[in-house]
């Protein structure tokens, strides 16, 4: 019965696995001054969609579940 139950644990896991990350960074001005509300977008050109966000208050941004682009 252990036996089996572990083949459940671990095939459950296995499915929960994505193929999606993050992706961050930092807008400065020339002065090295962090930009508020700077717009940032990143397209899928895949799925002809685009995704927007502004920087926050240090300059910094965030997309999450970012899906990587596919190689031909």
């Amino acid at each position: 019965m252990k036996r089996f139950v572990y083949v459940l644990l671990i095939s459950g896991s296995a499915f929960a696995q994505t193929f999606q990350g993050s992706l961050r960074g930092r807008v400065t001005d020339p002065s090295g001054a962090a930009t508020l509300g700077a717009k940032i977008a990143i397209a899928d050109e895949a799925k002809s969609a685009i995704r927007t966000t502004a920087t926050n208050d240090q300059g910094e941004y965030v997309f999450t579940a970012v899906t990587p682009p596919r190689t031909p």
